[in-house]
C-alpha cells in the first residue's frame, strides 16, 4: 500500500498508525509519499527519526497527480486505486471493504489502530541518540511526581488558523493545574512547560514556584520534548496532536491526561473530534 504523508509530526503518526495497522492485518509493505515535502509546504517529514517500518525513495509523483483529478469522481477513484479519507475524524469503513493502493488523509481515529497500542509505542518512540543531561532529566521525570504543559501557540496565532483552531490561554492551563494539585494528595509535584513559545510561558505562569521551562538548554527538537513529556505522569494536553501523541503514548502505568474541551470554534467539527481521539479516562476541561 501507498500512504500519502502530510503535515507536522502529530499528522505523520496518524497516517502511519493507521497504513501500520492495515499492514498488520494484510500483509505487505508500506510505501510512503512524500510529495507533500517537496511542494514547499513548510514542513518535513520526520518519521525517519523513529524506528518505523516502511519502504521509502520512491517517487509517487503520478499518484499525486491523479489523485487531484479523481477523488471527486469516486467510481474512476475505485479503478485506480485512490482512496481519499471520506469525512474527518469519522471512521471510513470502505478502507477494510477494498484493497486500495493509495490513501490518502489524516485518518484521525482511534477505531483505526487502538488495539496496536504497544506495537505503535515501540515504534514511536524517539530512536536517536540523547545527551546524558536529557537522560537525567528523563529519568527524573519518569520518578516524580511530573507535570508535562503543552502550550501552543506559534502557527495558532497565524491569521491563517487564528479563527479556527480555539485559542487556549492561561485560565485552561491554571484550571488543570488546580485539578492537579487537589488530587496529588500532597505530593511535591513538578511542572514542565513545552511550548513554541517559552518566553510567554515564562511571562505568564514565572509565579509558579515548582515551574521549569523546557527550552533549548534542555531540548534541541520537538521530538525530545515529546520524548521529555511522555515521562511525566500528568499531561496537560494543548488541542494539537503533537501533545495528544505524547500523552497517547504516555512511558507511565499511573498518566493523567488532561485534554481541553475545546479544540476548534466550529462545534460540530469540534465534537467530532472528541468523539473520535479522547480516551474515556482522559479528563476534559475548560
Amino acid at each position: 500500500m501507498i500512504i500519502r504523508m502530510s503535515g507536522g509530526l502529530g499528522n505523520q503518526m496518524f497516517q502511519y498508525a493507521f497504513a501500520r495497522t492495515l499492514q498488520e492485518e494484510r500483509g505487505g509493505e508500506i510505501n510512503i509519499d512524500l510529495n507533500f515535502y517537496n511542494s514547499g509546504g513548510g514542513r518535513d517529514f520526520e518519521l525517519e527519526k523513529y524506528p518505523v517500518q516502511y519502504a521509502a525513495g520512491r517517487d509517487y509523483a503520478g499518484y499525486n497527480k491523479l489523485r487531484k483529478y479523481v477523488q471527486r469522481l469516486p467510481v474512476i477513484s475505485a479503478l485506480l486505486g485512490i482512496h481519499k479519507e471520506k469525512r474527518e475524524f469519522l471512521v471510513d469503513t470502505n478502507v477494510y471493504k477494498y484493497r486500495y493502493k493509495y490513501y490518502t488523509g489524516y485518518w484521525q481515529n482511534l477505531r483505526y489502530f487502538r488495539d496496536k497500542k504497544e506495537m505503535l509505542r515501540k515504534e514511536l518512540t524517539y530512536s536517536e541518540e540523547i545527551t546524558p543531561v536529557q537522560s537525567q532529566i528523563a529519568d527524573k521525570m519518569a520518578k516524580e511526581e511530573s507535570v508535562a504543559l503543552h502550550v501552543r501557540r506559534g502557527d495558532y496565532r497565524t491569521e491563517k488558523y487564528i479563527s479556527v483552531y480555539y485559542q487556549l490561554e492561561e485560565e485552561y492551563y491554571r484550571n488543570a493545574l488546580k485539578y492537579i494539585e487537589e488530587r496529588s494528595e500532597g505530593k511535591e509535584i513538578k511542572i514542565y512547560f513545552f511550548s513554541d513559545d517559552i518566553e510567554w510561558c515564562r511571562h505568564t505562569f514565572g509565579d509558579i514556584r515548582c515551574a521549569e521551562f523546557i527550552d533549548e538548554q534542555v531540548s534541541n527538537s520537538q521530538h525530545m520534548d515529546m520524548l521529555l513529556m511522555r515521562k511525566c505522569k500528568y499531561i496537560v494536553m494543548a488541542n494539537s496532536t503533537f501533545s495528544w501523541w505524547a500523552a497517547w503514548l504516555s512511558d507511565r502505568t499511573d498518566s493523567v491526561i488532561i485534554t481541553p474541551a475545546n479544540w476548534f470554534y466550529n462545534k460540530k467539527r469540534n465534537d467530532n473530534l472528541l468523539n473520535a481521539i479522547i480516551e474515556p479516562g482522559w479528563v476534559v476541561l475548560n
